[in-house]
């Protein structure tokens, strides 16, 4: 997903080309593959993190009015089916 930065910084990149500044265009392109990279890389290990704890199944007790009540199988058939 481009950013408006993102497409800014593409805009520079296609300018510079066209005024002949190709030293200032490459470096520009140069950052903007570094910044793609980085920010694809930090999206993608952020969804396996995402994956990883999501794939956990844990068992809690519920405190209710100062008394600890536990769900039963039949409770969690009824959860499960709403």
């Amino acid at each position: 997903m481009l950013t408006p930065y993102e497409v800014f910084q593409t805009y520079g990149i296609i300018l510079w080309i066209y005024e002949e500044y190709y030293i200032f265009s490459f470096v520009l392109l140069a950052y903007c593959l570094y910044t793609y990279w980085s920010n694809a890389s930090e999206i993608k290990t952020n969804q396996e993190k995402l994956a990883f704890e999501s794939y956990f199944d844990f068992q809690t007790k519920v405190l209710i009015n100062d008394s600890q009540n536990q769900i039963t199988e039949e409770d969690e058939d009824k959860i499960e089916d709403v």
